[in-house]
């Protein structure tokens, strides 16, 4: 395929004519964004509201990741896209909203979009879970004050991430939340809007990345080259364990490095660690804590509420439940074990109000 520009904005694209769908398509996309701005203007992924741009195109055998990179960067939307999304697409959609366009093209192709901070990850629907738990997740609880617990907890729901929890507590006369930090914001919009007379809403919030802002557009780069771009960015001595290959495709545009990186790594079943001016990067099972088992013996709490938290565990880890002594005994790597141990205490203890 090749293009030649002509006089004015005109353009000649010869090739294949599946080639040149694909091409033309792209073009009109980068034309129907070209002053759009993600985290300015409002679009079903950030807002919840649909945008107003509208774009069109017709691709023919087109790979679903280079059509996400391809939007991504025009829309100035930070985006990583996982390994897990493979796979072409023939697909014809005309002045229709971008973010439309995009979650049109997820659906179909049984992808989900998952946020981390500033950046977002698309992967597969089955992959999907098992990367939003691999972080820790938040926790929340809160009476409502107009509506009945399980009411709140069928509202609230309607905003539950891929792993998020909601659960109505009889005992506590709350709604107990834990799902990622990304998803409460739509929790708090919902509560205020359902329960007005609910006072301040302090919902949890993730640690802030802290890195500069950094623009960066990959399609299937090597994953070497990658961090090798990263360590110059930082300014950190880094240090890649052996044996660590691959590729990714991106297009993050003015998002922190810190987050960025954190992404990529998380697509790639990866880790990091920084000690003073040097960055480590290694597999995640290298990083991973020991088996422990923790237990909890219930005061208050009915050990049935917990058993839809156990979605939280790890694949290596099992809760189970003693009846009679109501006792929960939790086995996970260490770190998920202690959380969840913590996360049972705080509930038993806790009193209605």
């Amino acid at each position: 395929m090749s293009l030649r520009w002509l006089d004015g904005d005109r353009v000649e694209v010869s090739g294949l004519d599946s080639e040149v769908r694909n091409a033309a398509s792209v073009l009109r996309i980068q034309d129907a964004l070209e002053d759009y701005r993600f985290r300015e203007q409002p679009s079903l992924l950030r807002t919840g509201a649909d945008s107003s741009r509208a774009v069109s195109f017709d691709f023919s055998g087109l790979s679903q990741a280079r059509f996400l990179r391809i939007v991504a960067a025009a829309a100035h939307w930070p985006l990583v896209v996982d390994p897990s999304v493979q796979g072409s697409l023939t697909f014809t959609l005309t002045d229709v909203s971008w973010d439309v366009a995009v979650q049109t093209v997820l659906d179909v192709c049984k992808l989900h979009a998952s946020r981390f901070g500033d950046v977002w990850l698309v992967s597969s629907k089955d992959r999907a879970g098992e990367i939003e738990r691999r972080e820790l997740p938040l926790t929340y609880r809160k009476r409502p004050r107009r509506t009945t617990v399980a009411a709140m907890a069928a509202a609230l729901d309607t905003a539950r991430g891929e792993s998020g929890v909601v659960a109505a507590n009889p005992r506590l006369n709350a709604v107990v939340i834990v799902d990622r930090a990304e998803s409460f914001p739509a929790y708090a919009r919902i509560f205020a809007a359902v329960d007005r007379e609910a006072g301040p809403l302090q919902f949890p919030q993730r640690d802030p990345y802290t890195g500069g802002r950094i623009s960066l557009d990959f399609h299937e780069g090597d994953l070497q080259d990658v961090f090798r771009l990263f360590a110059d960015i930082s300014g950190l001595n880094t240090v890649v364990e052996p044996g660590i290959t691959g590729r990714v495709t991106l297009a993050v545009q003015g998002g922190p490095w810190d987050n960025a990186l954190e992404v990529i790594l998380l697509s790639q079943g990866l880790a990091y660690q920084i000690n003073g001016n040097l960055l480590r990067i290694f597999k995640e099972s290298k990083g991973a804590s020991e088996i422990s088992v923790e237990t909890v013996a219930l005061k208050l709490e009915n050990p049935e509420f917990f058993k839809p938290f156990a979605r939280w565990l790890t694949p290596a880890g099992a809760l189970h439940i003693e009846t009679q002594s109501r006792t929960l005994i939790i086995r996970d790597v260490r770190e998920r074990a202690t959380w969840f141990r913590q996360f049972a205490e705080e509930i038993d203890r806790a009193g209605p109000g």
